[in-house]
């Protein structure tokens, strides 16, 4: 763990995005998982994304909606410019995810995930994150799913 405790190096068991034949899991030495240091509950999820909603945007809907119905609810971002259908690609799914994510925060008035860097970890209020040697994995966190199934 960092000295702000916000990324983990995690020798685990089998990811949810990796328990697929298909999908091959890299050793654990390669993988640093990405976790927000907040843990939400699904009501607080359900409150905030109720009061963005009037505010999100078609390509944030979809991204959503796309995410939630992938194969474990993990995705990379080029996967998730494909499945939601964004013209542009993946730069555009990350610009989104992260505005959204933002959105959320003001909303709800957390604080978000900051990288070593100092700069916000915006997905990080969806996700966890799996960073692998050839990219990323998110993975939509439990609660976020839970929400957007009570919200329809």
């Amino acid at each position: 763990m960092n000295s702000q405790g916000r990324k983990t190096l995690v020798r685990m068991q089998r990811p949810e995005y990796f328990r697929d034949e298909l999908t091959p899991m890299p050793s654990t030495k390669s993988i640093e998982i990405f976790k927000w240091t907040e843990t939400l509950s699904v009501s607080e999820y359900v409150s905030g994304l109720g009061g963005i909603a009037p505010r999100m945007n078609d390509i944030q809907r979809r991204v959503l909606v796309a995410q939630y119905n992938a194969p474990h609810r993990g995705v990379t971002s080029p996967q998730l410019a494909e499945l939601a259908n964004v013209d542009g690609g993946y730069p555009i799914v990350n610009a989104q995810y992260g505005r959204l994510g933002r959105m959320f925060l003001e909303q709800t008035g957390n604080q978000p995930d900051i990288r070593d860097d100092g700069y916000d970890r915006l997905w990080a209020t969806w996700s966890i994150g799996y960073k692998l040697p050839d990219g990323w994995v998110w993975e939509m966190l439990p609660a976020v799913a839970e929400a957007l199934e009570f919200l329809g």
